[in-house]
């Protein structure tokens, strides 16, 4: 007969391993850059093609990584 041990205590959500150096990232927040639009780059065009970054910004909820810093947005995975 085999038997099933279950662990003692509930497993945590399943964390995203860092594609740079495989450790297992952390909850953080991180801040998100704006991008604005500048002015038309052509004459007689209503809409601008090149955006910079500027803006106030947002805050934004992520996974980090303690060794190396690096930090994606959850819902998302690279």
């Amino acid at each position: 007969m085999t038997y099933i041990t279950y662990p003692k205590y509930p497993v945590a959500p399943l964390q995203p391993a860092c594609n740079k150096c495989r450790t297992q990232m952390v909850d953080s927040i991180a801040l998100q850059q704006t991008y604005v639009g500048g002015m038309p780059d052509f004459e007689g065009e209503g809409y601008s093609s090149t955006f910079t970054v500027g803006g106030t910004g947002y805050v934004a909820v992520c996974w980090k990584c303690p060794d190396c810093g690096r930090s994606i947005t959850k819902g998302r995975r690279e």
